[in-house]
């Protein structure tokens, strides 16, 4: 992994404008911090996981239409929400909503990218407040204008008092190619 990471490091001092290459570092230095689907967080990963959430948005911002490199940063943030921030509360502010929204953009490119539905599955699984599956699709409560809080002890709220949802349906689907 460490010579992998090397050797990206290398290409994007080279290269600074290629966005593959940005995202391929970006996903070395996630896989030095998800080791398996298990996670570090030892002071060093911790910095590893910024390092990887800064090429990420380098990547994004050369390939903003590259459905699979949100999915990737959407997976950085959901594992490092789902183990380290909701887990242990630490902070971790504005994390869960900027992985639904990666995994939005990356469905709304490529409305048949399995790794994000897939990982919109995981999320509803560990979170419904989050992610909720309906007849027309997912449904994002996390984007809505209640936060969801890092807890499992809350209750749920009821559908009357939930404020307005985002789903992806086909037709937002097609406006946003």
């Amino acid at each position: 992994m460490w010579a992998s990471l090397l050797k990206e490091r290398d290409t994007v001092e080279k290269n600074p404008n290629d966005g593959e290459a940005w995202g391929r570092l970006a996903k070395a230095y996630k896989e030095i911090v998800h080791i398996g689907r298990g996670v570090r967080f030892d002071p060093a990963a911790l910095e590893i996981f910024e390092l990887s959430r800064d090429a990420y948005e380098k990547c994004l911002v050369l390939l903003p239409k590259d459905s699979l490199w949100h999915y990737g940063y959407a997976d950085l943030l959901w594992v490092h929400y789902f183990y380290y921030v909701y887990y242990t509360g630490e902070d971790g502010e504005g994390i869960l909503p900027a992985a639904l929204m990666h995994l939005q953009t990356a469905l709304a490119l490529d409305p048949n990218n399995e790794q994000a539905r897939y990982l919109l599955e995981d999320i509803n699984l560990w979170m419904p407040e989050a992610v909720s599956i309906n007849e027309n699709g997912f449904v994002l409560l996390g984007l809505t204008a209640t936060p969801v809080l890092p807890t499992a002890l809350l209750p749920l709220p009821s559908e009357t008092a939930l404020p307005a949802m985002t789903e992806i349906t086909p037709m937002q689907t097609a406006i946003a190619t």
